[in-house]
């Protein structure tokens, strides 16, 4: 049987053989009303067998998943919302960091999904319209800014931040893990996965992966 959790809401919701790991399962994500909430679907196939809701937000402007960890018959993978200036009057941007738990038996598999941390990014959020926040990451950093504005690297295992102070015009990824950040000034900063800055120079250089495409603005 598989089975959900949250923090307030435990069910079973189909029968099945018992999995070793989510590598066949995918996670939906659907927006609440005025982008205040979040209710999450755990899949596989052609069905889904878990959900739940996280929030409440001031306005979800980006959500990213980690790459999933195992240790025995529990994997764990991280959930990143970012929400505008949830914190009034502060109004910067804030990390939400959750962390989804399935743990396997001979019942089936038991997901759970946990908030971890709200981080103040100290992004300015002040005039975020059409432009939109953006975030890419590699297993163990995430970049989180607000075109035309501010950004901050997060350390994916600590939760500690820190920011250059330039104007971010786009962050993108590659599948090796190399972060390549296009600053308003026409410059670029390229992060391997250890979070060091390995390139830089003029140019609006961008990287991509082979699962999205980079769309030009």
């Amino acid at each position: 049987m598989r089975c959900f959790s949250t923090a307030a809401v435990a069910a079973c919701l189909l029968a099945g053989t018992a999995l070793a790991s989510t590598d066949g399962d995918y996670t939906l994500f659907t927006l609440g009303d005025a982008l205040q909430s979040l209710t999450w679907n755990a899949c596989s196939g052609g069905g889904c067998f878990a959900s739940g809701e996280i929030g409440p937000f001031k306005r979800v402007c980006a959500v990213m998943e980690g790459k999933p960890r195992h240790d025995g018959n529990v994997e764990t993978r991280a959930i990143y919302v970012v929400d505008e200036a949830r914190h009034s009057p502060a109004a910067t941007l804030h990390l939400f960091v959750y962390t989804r738990t399935d743990t396997f038996s001979e019942s089936g598999d038991q997901v759970q999904v946990v908030q971890r941390a709200d981080l103040d990014t100290g992004v300015d959020a002040h005039g975020l319209g059409k432009d939109g926040c953006t975030m890419a990451g590699n297993d163990n950093f995430l970049f989180v800014g607000l075109k035309y504005g501010n950004y901050a690297m997060i350390d994916e295992r600590t939760l500690t931040m820190s920011s250059t102070g330039e104007v971010v015009s786009f962050i993108t990824a590659d599948n090796r893990g190399y972060v390549t950040i296009g600053t308003l000034n026409g410059t670029f900063r390229t992060y391997d996965r250890q979070g060091f800055l390995v390139q830089s120079g003029s140019g609006p250089r961008f990287a991509t992966d082979t699962k999205n495409a980079f769309v030009f603005p």
